[in-house]
């Protein structure tokens, strides 16, 4: 028996026009981070508490981001792959688990993922 597998190959750019991925690139250059970075629309959802992704100052996503910071700078410089507890927005909510994933775009070039472990 042949068992056939189908991948499904999409480009960040398609993730991003999709809503699943929202590009907070120019938020974590502001916060002194040189690397283009996306987040989940899931994690999104849970440090922001909307699914509005124009809400790029929002306290709940500079949260996380200054925490995907700290925990970047602990980081040795040959890993790849990163899981930290951040704060959601929802008060008296408990932190959850984060994954910040660095690896290549379809043309090779360095950029991190940040997701739940459910969006993995």
């Amino acid at each position: 028996m042949v068992t056939k597998i189908t991948f499904i190959v999409r480009t960040l750019q398609e993730a991003m026009d999709d809503g699943e991925l929202i590009d907070v690139t120019k938020v974590v250059n502001r916060l002194g981070v040189r690397l283009p970075t996306v987040v989940t629309a899931a994690l999104w959802a849970a440090c922001v508490g909307s699914k509005d992704s124009t809400l790029m100052d929002h306290p709940g996503l500079i949260r996380l981001l200054r925490e995907f910071i700290a925990v970047l700078e602990a980081v040795p410089p040959t890993s790849h792959r990163v899981t930290f507890r951040a704060t959601p927005w929802e008060m008296g909510a408990e932190k959850v688990d984060v994954i910040a994933h660095l690896g290549p775009d379809g043309f090779g070039a360095p950029y991190v993922t940040l997701m739940l472990p459910q969006d993995d």
